[in-house]
């Protein structure tokens, strides 16, 4: 078979076959069908709508008065915590602690004394004071009036630091002390009778005498002990 039948041949197949062949009708539009509704069902639709619209606002009106609600609720629970969280009695005020004292020297040199007349001179139980004098700053302790009469003699005692800024200042004037002894021999319950200097000169003062130690002797609980610090400047 030459080229030129086998080309003719396809050729008549081809057109016999597209003959056979019906093409697909495509409908590209169609009408619209209008759709009416009865005066019944539109009816019933805004029916339905209203309830919907009143329910809604039912929920929101709901909603809004709740925080008013929760607010009150906070606010009487507030008031009642406050009631019942009063707040305590203060408690009484607790001595002060008192520090370890350092070990006492072997060799103390001695403290000059000097016998002052007493400031309690009508009272016959009343032991004589003394002052010990250490540079510008002077001491004078006054023992108890309880009976029997017991020498009441501190053997390690501090004097209060006359600071360099009261020096400078000039500050001058006394304190008087009232203070107990513990079973071991140190001094507690510290507290200002009387004074008449500055705050730093009343801690300076308060600071020593919770240093002093004394022999531990149980005669010596339970009472109340004085003793007066007075802060002079030496005249050049």
């Amino acid at each position: 078979m030459s080229r030129d039948n086998f080309d003719e041949e396809i050729t008549s197949l081809y057109q016999q076959r597209k003959q056979q062949v019906v093409a697909p009708k495509i409908i590209l539009a169609q009408e619209s069908s209008n759709t009416k509704y009865s005066p019944l069902k539109l009816l019933t639709i805004f029916f339905a709508g209203s309830m919907a619209s009143f329910g809604i606002m039912a929920i929101i009106s709901h909603f809004s008065t709740l925080p008013e609600n929760l607010t009150t609720a906070i606010a009487s629970s507030q008031s009642t915590n406050l009631i019942e969280l009063a707040p305590k009695q203060p408690d009484e005020i607790k001595a002060l602690p008192v520090k370890v004292l350092p070990p006492i020297p072997e060799n103390v040199s001695p403290i000059s004394q000097k016998t002052l007349q007493p400031e309690l001179a009508n009272r016959s139980e009343q032991l004589k004071p003394h002052i010990v004098t250490t540079g510008p700053v002077s001491v004078m302790s006054l023992p108890s009036l309880s009976e029997p009469l017991i020498v009441i003699e501190p053997i390690y005692k501090v004097l209060p630091e006359y600071s360099i800024t009261a020096r400078q200042e000039r500050e001058s004037g006394k304190i008087k002390l009232n203070y107990n002894i513990d079973i071991t021999g140190k001094v507690n319950n510290i507290t200002i009778v009387s004074n008449s200097i500055s705050r730093n000169l009343q801690r300076a003062a308060k600071k020593a005498l919770s240093q002093w130690q004394y022999k531990p002797n149980e005669q010596l609980l339970g009472k109340d002990y004085q003793v007066i610090f007075k802060f002079t400047l030496s005249e050049n």
